[in-house]
This record gives C-alpha cells, structure tokens and sequence, in this order.
C-alpha cells in the first residue's frame, strides 16, 4: 500500500572519502534536539483536480549541531466513502516530505502512497486507517528549517477522501562525538548570529511501555479496554516535550458487517485525573463478503508540558464504538504496544 521514493542515505551528504573521515567508527551516545509539530487540520477530496494540502509542519533549529542527523515522524488518518455502490472505487494519494531552511525554495525529500485501487463495495463502503511513515537524513549545514507534509490526490475515482489528524515531530543529534576532538558549534561560530537564541540538544528519558495482551469484542456493548500503558517520571525534568508512539495490530473474521473502533490517549499524573489527549479511529463499515483481516494501526503523539515535579503515566484505550454482524464471528483482537 505504501512505497517510499527518492530516499536518501546518510552517504550522499558527502562523498565518500570525506565521509570516511568525518563519521565516527563507534560512535557514542549524544544528547537529542526534540521538536513537536502542529497538524493543519482536515481536508476533503474528490477529484485529482483538487489542490494539495498541507497536512503538519514542525521548525528544527540545528545551528547549535555539528553535520545533524534528523529524524522525521509523521502519522495521520485517511477515511475512504464509496459513493456508488454499483461501480469500483480508485484512490491515490501523493504524501510528500518538504523542507525549507532559510528562506529558500522547499526541497522534496520523498514521497509515499496511499492506494486503494480498484476496490468494489463488497469489500467496505467506507474505511478509515492510519497512514505513518519516517524519514532520516545527515546533512553538513546547520540551519533553523521547517518541515512540512503535504497530500495531493493523484486520482480519485467514485469516492470521497479525507485527510486529518496529521501529527509531525523532529529529532536530531550531531554526527561527531564533541567530547573527543570536533568542535562544538555555539553562538562564536561564523555561522550562527550572536544576537539569536538556539535550542540546544539535551538529555533524553527514554521509557519503554508495555502492551496489556489481546483483547477481543464481540459486541458494541463489550467494555472499553485499556490495550497499552507507559510510565513517565519527569520530576528532573524543566518543561519537558514528550512522544508518544503507539503501534497494533487489528485482525477481524466477519461475513458482513460493520466495525468503528477508536483509540483514546490518556495522561494521568500524580493527582489522578485523567485526561484526554487524543482520539483516533479504525472503521470498515459495510462489509458484504467473508474476509479475514490482519492491519497494523500506528500514530504518535507529541506535546509540551510546564508541568514540574510529575510522574505521570500514558495509555491508551480501545473501545467498539459500533459492530454490527449479520452472521457470526470471531470478533476483533488488538494488540497494542507503546
């Protein structure tokens, strides 16, 4: 369903003797620049002769870095609605990296498809999934750039689409170890303004979470579940960015049917309250035909906190919003994964 093109390895920035010199042969940990995104919004499409979107965007400063390796998350959803059962429906969608450093023109970094091609109405009348991709590159310039993800319709036959829920986030760290003998970059540097202010790379608080197994509905009326947790404990932390990535599987066994399932972040901290962050949804909705699916479903979160001094945890919760069977079935399992 999705392809990459165009992708770049971290050996084209140079060539290959200087690139010999320059890397480390074992490199050591560094400290990691994190920045969140914004999502745009929403957009509806029903022809290749609409305009593209620009889905999320996020600004990374690396002035502060050393030949930068930059690390790239984007996750979304895509609804599909059939609009003449009688006829095959078609949709293509172009996803497509920019960056823009310094006020140049974009540069293209890659590009990924979303197809559903020649689909029929036995299949669904209307889904919704998730679409991620990530992307990484090293480049020999520091420079305060913007990325952002745009989605052209390249065709669209006999469906209507939506794109939403575009979530985007940068990582980088510096290529060379500074505690041996390359330079660090700071506001002295020719190439960075003494009068501006640039992030820093920090420390990084890696926590791994944990799945709660698999969890099976049968019915609407089946409770929610909550199908993955991770523990965070910030308190040495001065208004920490924190990401989310969640990743499951959804396998489903069902003549006809329909199926709405939606995923629900959770932050609760010290005092218990909990709070929602976020809402995604897995649909199939009219289904005619035996089937047996197995799909992944992924999307990241990414926020900033002024909270100090808080050990809080993230999960997640699933709950069937809609299922309705008109023969029998095995229901829907999840697993999920922090």
């Amino acid at each position: 369903m999705t392809f990459n093109k165009d992708y770049k390895d971290c050996k084209s920035c140079k060539s290959d003797n200087e690139f010999i010199k320059c890397k480390p042969k074992r490199p050591n940990p560094q400290n990691i620049l994190f920045e969140c995104g914004e999502g745009t919004g929403s957009r509806i499409f029903t022809s290749s002769d609409d305009a593209p979107f620009q889905l999320a965007h996020v600004t990374l400063d690396t002035s502060r870095l050393n030949s930068p390796e930059v690390l790239i998350k984007f996750s979304s959803l895509v609804r599909v609605e059939i609009l003449n059962l009688l006829l095959n429906l078609t949709v293509r969608l172009k996803y497509e990296l920019f960056k823009i450093c310094d006020g140049k023109q974009p540069v293209s970094l890659g590009t990924w498809m979303f197809e559903k091609v020649n689909a029929s109405s036995i299949f669904f009348n209307s889904i919704e999934e998730s679409f991620s991709f990530i992307f990484c590159e090293c480049g020999n310039c520091h420079d305060c750039c913007e990325y952002f993800v745009t989605v052209t319709p390249i065709e669209i036959t006999n469906a209507i689409t939506t794109v939403n829920n575009g979530r985007l986030a940068a990582l980088s760290q510096s290529l060379y170890d500074f505690s041996n003998k390359f330079k660090y970059l700071d506001t002295e540097d020719k190439n960075v303004k003494s009068n501006q202010k640039h992030p820093k790379a920090k420390e990084v608080l890696l926590e791994c979470g944990q799945g709660n197994g698999a969890i099976v509905f049968r019915e609407p009326t089946d409770p929610s579940s909550n199908i993955a947790h991770v523990n965070i404990d910030t308190t040495f932390l001065s208004r920490p960015k924190v990401l989310i990535d969640f990743s499951s599987t959804i396998k489903f066994d069902f003549g006809s049917g329909d199926l709405i399932l939606q995923f629900e972040l959770f932050r609760v901290c010290d005092d218990g309250e909990k709070v929602l962050r976020g809402i995604w949804t897995f649909e199939r909705t009219g289904v005619n035909i035996a089937s047996l699916i197995d799909e992944s479903f992924s999307f990241i979160f990414c926020d900033s906190y002024s909270l100090t001094n808080k050990n809080f945890s993230k999960l997640v919760r699933c709950f069937c919003t809609s299922k309705q069977w008109k023969n029998d079935s095995t229901g829907s399992e999840h697993n999920g994964l922090q």
